[in-house]
């Protein structure tokens, strides 16, 4: 599945030290339906873990998802 990043939010996830394959990770688990809330339209609210800190304190980021599975 390919995972496209805006270069705003390549530039902030380089600066924290956030690596693309927690993202990576994250996009994983939200396929899975696992996801803090559904914000509407394909838009999702996720924690994704800080380096060395864990999910409780880590990123909250919204994320655009689409599914494009057939039903």
């Amino acid at each position: 599945m390919p995972i496209y990043k805006t270069r705003w939010f390549d530039r902030w996830a380089r600066k924290q030290d956030l690596a693309t394959s927690s993202l990576c990770d994250a996009v994983n688990e939200m396929t899975k339906g696992l996801f803090d809330a559904d914000l509407g339209s394909g838009l999702f609210k996720k924690r994704i873990a800080r380096p060395g800190q864990g999910k409780s304190s880590g990123f909250r980021r919204q994320s655009a998802w689409r599914n494009t599975k057939a039903n």
